[in-house]
C-alpha cells in the first residue's frame, strides 16, 4: 500500500512543475515500455527486500546487487538507468504515465495472485531510488 502512496506522492510531486528545468534527450535513452518494466521489477525487489530486512541499513547492498542484476537482463547500464531516470523526471508528462503503467502492472499481478496489492506492496514508502555505481 505503501507503494502505491509514493507513487501518487511522486506523481503529485511533479505535478506542480511544468516541466522547469526539462532535461534534453539523452542518445542512450531507455525506451519506455523497458522503463516502465525495470522500475516495476525496482519496485517488486525492493517491496520483498524491505520486508525481509525492514531498514534501509541493512538491504541497501541487496538493492545495489539485485537492481544490477535487473539491469543486466534488461542490458542497461546504471548510468543509462540514471540519466533516463532523470530525463523523465524533468518531463512530467511521461513520469506521470510511466508511473500509472507501474502501477496498473503491479496491480495486474497482484489480482494474478489472488491478493489486494495492499497485502503484496505493503511497507515500501518510497520510490525507487538506486545509487548503482
Amino acid at each position: 500500500m505503501k507503494i502505491i502512496l509514493g507513487l501518487l506522492g511522486i506523481l503529485l510531486m511533479f505535478s506542480c512543475t511544468d516541466q522547469i528545468g526539462a532535461k534534453p534527450e539523452p542518445s542512450d535513452l531507455i525506451e519506455k515500455e523497458k522503463f516502465v518494466q525495470i522500475i516495476k521489477e525496482l519496485s517488486l525487489v525492493e517491496s520483498h527486500v524491505q520486508l525481509k530486512y525492514g531498514h534501509v541499513s541493512r538491504f541497501q547492498e541487496t538493492m545495489i546487487m539485485s537492481g544490477k542484476a535487473i539491469f543486466k537482463k534488461y542490458k542497461v547500464t546504471p548510468n543509462q538507468f540514471e540519466m533516463s531516470m532523470d530525463y523523465y523526471a524533468s518531463h512530467q508528462a511521461q513520469m506521470k504515465e510511466i508511473y500509472a503503467e507501474v502501477l496498473e502492472l503491479l496491480n495486474q499481478e497482484s489480482g494474478k495472485l489472488g491478493v489486494s496489492a495492499g497485502a503484496v506492496l505493503q511497507d515500501t514508502s518510497r520510490p525507487v531510488m538506486l545509487q548503482v555505481r
